[in-house]
């Protein structure tokens, strides 16, 4: 029963993603980017993620993204060390 579910579920949501892909593509026009704005070599590529990677929010996301793992990580060890002390209790 599960199975039929996930299935019309999946065709439902493919059918709503072609569309509104293709409504986009119809309606949606491009503006032609200015040519100031590009960059002009390997150094200028890097001098704009440099200027990204200083931004706030950015520098916020990555500590949050480079801090979210350690209590996973401490639990991890912890159940580790329990399996050395107890091997009977976990037969992974």
């Amino acid at each position: 029963m599960t199975r039929f579910v996930i299935a019309g579920f999946m065709f439902f949501w493919g059918w709503v993603f072609i569309v509104a892909t293709t409504l986009t593509g119809l309606f949606k026009s491009e503006t032609a980017d200015r040519e100031d704005e590009q960059p002009e070599g390997v150094v200028d590529t890097y001098k704009i993620l440099l200027k990204i990677i200083c931004l706030p929010a950015v520098r916020s996301y990555c500590l949050i993204l480079l801090t979210a793992k350690v209590r996973l990580l401490r639990l991890l060890c912890l159940l580790r060390l329990l399996r050395l002390l107890h091997p009977q209790v976990y037969n992974i």
